[in-house]
């Protein structure tokens, strides 16, 4: 079945480049530069739809390992019932699919509520005391 060889590489590549997108992301960010709302929503909405989309992918190849059991004679390398370990990737994958789409809908839910938000450049002066003390990070810890 050389079609599938094909199409299995090209998962496993298009994988591996969501893969080294996000990890790029994590090295342009990661002195943490202050970045606006307005500058953020853009790359926050992506990684919303790519966590739905991560989350139908997951499903997707999770029906894929299902089919192979009719396909393909399947073995263990230790020798257990390879049909008992399908059936447990299958309970993570369908943990994974639904975190994935979680992820996905925290996103838009936090890109709706920055939607609204801009800003008239850069602080001039050092800010005045608020009610609240910290970053918003913090205030969402509390």
């Amino acid at each position: 079945m050389p079609g599938y060889r094909r199409i299995a590489d090209e998962v496993t590549h298009r994988a591996q480049d969501v893969y080294e997108h996000v990890r790029a992301i994590n090295h342009s960010t990661i002195t943490r530069p202050p970045l606006p709302a307005s500058d953020v929503y853009p790359a926050l909405t992506a990684l919303a739809e790519t966590g739905h989309a991560l989350g139908q992918a997951i499903g997707q190849l999770a029906e894929c390992l299902d089919r192979s059991a009719t396909e393909y004679e399947l073995r263990n390398d230790d020798n257990t019932d390879p049909l008992a370990t399908l059936a447990q990737a299958r309970r993570q994958l369908v943990t994974a699919e639904a975190n994935a789409r979680r992820l996905g809908s925290d996103l838009a839910a936090a890109c709706t509520l920055l939607a609204r938000q801009g800003h008239r450049g850069p602080r001039t002066a050092s800010p005045t005391a608020t009610s609240q003390t910290g970053t918003p990070r913090e205030w969402a810890l509390r």
